[in-house]
């Protein structure tokens, strides 16, 4: 039987293969062809930490081969395990990340709009871009969790060539969407968060919760008397207080991250104007989770009737140059504020109902903070008047079937009025095109995406030779 020296040397010669065959991994994937720089940069990043993880490694060598008694094998024993879970840990998912992130599953397209979306952050945001079989979208910080080993492991990263690893954010969406860029829309409202959370914003809006108490005490008195009943037991005064805690905890983490979801929408429809309503619209009609009962999200027709009022107060229908289109767009509004209204709160139970009175009533302030992120952000907010100068030329190329990347002759299109023109062109084209025959309709409609997607890409290459022309000139 093989004693501990054995089988210690065993494990520490097979963590010191798994790492070096990590190194090479990652090496391979360097090789690959990525839209976006991100990827790379990230894969920099794991290699020093890999790297400096086998120095780790071959340090526990040096411990192991100098080692005593017992004791020492088990200090040994414990501190490779601790070294090899973590790195385990971080390579399956770091691989799975890197290898979506590849151009065969990421479109340039989505690169473009991420390139817009976090120009005014610079070098302060690395995204890596990645499809994922749910429908979803969703935005995680892991450059924390590379923070957290590296600073568990004592790993140190050079700055002045290595991006800080909390930079690194991922955002993902659902493959199905991979050539849908008015679907990614919604990367809007995730960028929402990334700024909530460089800004640290989280303490700002939580001040802001007030509950109505007697509505509060009468959902603590509620749920604990629905326990008594479950559990057939009458609660002590300690065990009455501990859950009194503890539901009051629950519902204000739940409206603490449903306000945050609010906030994102209100941050990205500052970004993206109308299309953001649109978007969501769609999103949630087609999502059959959206209408679940909800916990920590605010339900859908809130969310909507948000972006209607900012919709209303920013006049943007108004501001349309053409009365045709901007009926249109009316009628889109009308369609969505007719489905959400009236809504159903009876059909909520009594902590719902609460959280959903809480958020209603927190709105208003949450449109100040909105307000005031994006205005520190220069030329970020799309505004109304750019909305409504836009849309007429836009759509008018759209009606002739031509990508809407030019407003006039020499002059790029806004990337966030393509998407908008493209939205509403997708919506109502058959209204605008009315005489079309069913066989031309019928080719039309897989047609629509493409010429978004062609318009952003010659907006974009317009644009940056302009700017190589402008920088020439000085």
């Amino acid at each position: 039987m093989a004693n501990r020296f054995q089988i210690l040397e065993t494990l520490i010669n097979s963590t010191k293969q798994v790492f070096n065959l990590q190194i090479l991994r990652l090496d391979e994937l360097y090789t690959k062809d990525y839209p976006y720089n991100s990827s790379k940069d990230h894969i920099k990043l794991l290699h020093v930490i890999y790297v400096e993880g086998l120095n780790i490694i071959k340090k526990i060598e040096d411990d192991f081969k100098t080692a005593k008694d017992d004791a020492d094998y088990i200090e040994i024993e414990t501190e490779l395990k601790e070294v090899s879970h973590a790195f385990t840990y971080l390579g399956g998912i770091a691989t799975k990340i890197i290898s979506s992130s590849t151009r065969e599953f990421v479109s340039q397209n989505t690169v473009s709009l991420i390139k817009y979306l976090t120009g005014p952050f610079k070098n302060d945001s690395r995204f890596i871009l990645i499809p994922t079989d749910d429908h979803n979208y969703e935005i995680t910080r892991w450059g924390y969790l590379l923070q957290l080993i590296i600073n568990d492991f004592n790993i140190v990263i050079n700055p002045a060539q290595f991006y800080p690893p909390t930079v690194f954010s991922i955002l993902s969406f659902p493959a199905i969407y991979k050539d849908n860029l008015i679907a990614h829309s919604l990367l809007g409202h995730e960028i929402g968060h990334f700024i909530i959370w460089k800004k640290s914003l989280g303490k700002e809006f939580s001040q802001l919760i007030k509950f109505d108490q007697n509505q509060m005490q009468s959902v603590i008195d509620h749920e604990i008397s629905s326990k008594t009943k479950e559990q057939n037991k009458i609660f002590s005064k300690n065990e009455k207080e501990k859950l009194e805690n503890t539901i009051h905890q629950e519902i204000r983490s739940n409206v603490e991250d449903g306000t945050e979801e609010l906030l994102c929408d209100l941050i990205g429809f500052r970004i993206m104007g109308p299309v953001l309503l649109f978007a969501s619209a769609e999103f949630f009609l087609s999502d059959t989770h959206a209408y679940q009962p909800f916990a920590k999200y605010p339900p859908p027709a809130l969310r909507l009737q948000s972006l209607i009022d900012e919709i209303k107060h920013g006049n943007y229908i108004q501001k349309i140059n053409d009365v045709e289109i901007e009926k249109y767009v009316q009628e889109l509004v009308d369609e969505n504020q007719n489905y959400i209204t009236p809504e159903n709160t009876y059909t909520y139970t009594l902590r719902e109902r609460l959280q959903y009175e809480t958020w209603k009533k927190i709105i208003p302030e949450l449109k100040k903070i909105a307000d005031k992120v994006i205005d520190e952000l220069k030329d970020f907010r799309y505004s109304p008047d750019t909305f409504g100068n836009d849309m007429l030329p836009l759509i008018k190329k759209l009606k002739r079937l031509i990508p809407p990347c030019e407003i006039e002759e020499g002059k790029p299109a806004h990337v966030i009025s393509i998407l908008n023109a493209g939205m509403i062109f997708r919506l109502k084209w058959k209204s605008i095109l009315p005489k079309l025959s069913i066989h031309i309709q019928s080719k039309i409609e897989s047609k629509l995406d493409l010429l978004v997607i062609r318009s952003v890409q010659q907006s974009e290459i317009e644009q940056e030779l302009q700017n190589a022309e402008k920088e020439s000139r000085k």
